[in-house]
């Protein structure tokens, strides 16, 4: 109750402050949880580009498939999995063989098959990313939501999902294809890129097994590309914490002059009895609960205002934190704020009745 009444002391006494104290919080916050979500964005989808092209795409047309693709050495070829493409009126079709992704990484919205799915073929769909196909102005589709009945092939499927990958790209359970001669071509995604070498020797174990042709292998100049890549991304990720900490840093130095405004009330106090560390614990639990609330807030705002409307307007922005993610960053924001926070609180609590009223008058 009496951290209450000092939160509300604060309010009162320097409304103005205290409004702008609390806008810069919540401004720093929304930036900070902004930034981490386009960053994590944008490593999903390249990490999802580098394991495209990480994938050797097999042609095949031998009537035996189902036995053949049973035959693939898995794990001592260094595959994660493998998957089929079917034609489906001339847009591609990917069924998921071995499920190698289970538990929501291949989704945005929704969730990704379980193991019973995988292992008895249900009819269940996972379908592009609408909003990456919207953005290609000449290019005509229907709006599918979650819980929509689906036609591939004249077969109806359950969209439970919307697929990371971007384009036409649909994902099917392997045994939930009814033809097996549909399938035009299968994709094995490797765990690693490997050399020349064993890039070579994989095709040609591919074609041996499979019965085809191996149209499209990784690149090693890819691998060295992303490598770059993901080099830039984390100079840009310290360059952005960086402006972070100095956004907190100067919230820090606005509360340490609100503080020093409310030397008067903490003399006071003090002189009623208080302690040195019941003081420090007060004004403590104030800025805990004040960075709580901001947080919440600022988490909502960028939730559910910023990135849905960047995303109406056809910008790639989905939500890539995950509620245990928030929990973590809030966790990280409290301990930088008691880091910052503390030493003002401490430095002004400490000093005696008498020299904070000598320095208010």
């Amino acid at each position: 109750m009496k951290i209450l009444k000092n939160i509300y002391k604060f309010i009162t006494k320097s409304p103005v402050v205290f409004i702008a104290f609390a806008l810069l919080m919540i401004l720093s916050i929304c930036s900070a949880l902004y930034t981490f979500n386009f960053l994590l964005s944008v490593i999903k989808n390249n990490e999802q580009a580098l394991e495209d092209e990480r994938t050797y795409i097999v042609e095949v047309s031998a009537p035996d498939l189902d036995s053949r693709l049973s035959k693939i050495d898995i794990k001592g070829k260094g595959i994660s999995h493998i998957y089929c493409l079917i034609d489906n009126d001339g847009e591609a079709v990917i069924a998921d063989y071995y499920g190698h992704r289970i538990g929501g990484d291949g989704v945005i919205i929704g969730k990704w098959f379980t193991e019973t799915d995988l292992a008895y073929g249900a009819k269940k769909v996972v379908l592009p990313d609408y909003h990456s196909l919207s953005r290609q102005p000449d290019f005509e589709f229907t709006r599918y939501d979650i819980g929509d009945s689906y036609e591939i092939n004249g077969v109806s499927y359950e969209a439970i999902g919307i697929g990371a990958l971007s384009g036409l790209t649909y994902q099917i359970p392997y045994n939930s294809i009814d033809d097996i001669s549909l399938i035009s071509a299968v994709a094995v995604a490797t765990e690693s890129f490997g050399d020349e070498n064993e890039i070579e020797s994989l095709s040609t174990y591919l074609e041996q097994t499979l019965g085809g042709e191996v149209i499209s292998r990784p690149d090693v100049n890819e691998k060295i590309s992303f490598a770059e890549k993901y080099e830039q991304y984390l100079k840009e990720g310290a360059i952005i914490v960086g402006i972070m900490l100095m956004s907190v840093f100067n919230l820090a130095y606005v509360y340490t002059y609100i503080l020093d405004t409310r030397k008067r009330e903490i003399a006071i106090n003090r002189i009623s009895g208080q302690t040195i560390s019941s003081a420090i614990l007060t004004f403590y639990a104030e800025i805990l609960i004040l960075s709580t609330l901001g947080y919440i807030i600022s988490a909502l705002i960028v939730k559910f205002l910023i990135l849905p409307g960047l995303s109406d307007r056809g910008f790639m922005f989905n939500d890539s934190i995950e509620i245990s993610l928030y929990i973590m960053l809030y966790l990280i924001f409290i301990l930088i704020y008691s880091i910052v926070f503390l030493p003002s609180i401490i430095n002004q609590i400490r000093k005696s009745p008498v020299e904070a009223m000598t320095d208010e008058g």
